[in-house]
């Protein structure tokens, strides 16, 4: 349950925050050490499972504006507020 968790949440942030999200988790006895990287859309790009491994992953920022147009929350935003 903590692998759908961790993806769940950080889909999430990418999602609300319209970025990409890079995020990793240590691996030892007691962590998973998984990673993921997702697009502001929520779509997974890689994952690494458990263990050590580098994961290379191409990120486009044209992407980041093109998901803007179709979510636009970012532009709703009110800092004002926070």
């Amino acid at each position: 349950m903590k692998s759908l968790h961790f993806e769940t949440l950080v889909k999430a942030r990418a999602i609300e925050n319209t970025v990409f999200i890079l995020a990793c988790d240590q691996y030892s006895r007691i962590r998973m050490g998984e990673s993921i990287a997702v697009d502001p859309m929520g779509v997974t790009l890689a994952g690494g499972g458990e263990g050590e491994k580098v994961i290379p992953v191409f990120i486009d920022t044209d992407r980041i504006a093109e998901v803007r147009k179709k979510l636009p929350s970012y532009e709703d935003r009110r800092p004002e507020l926070y």
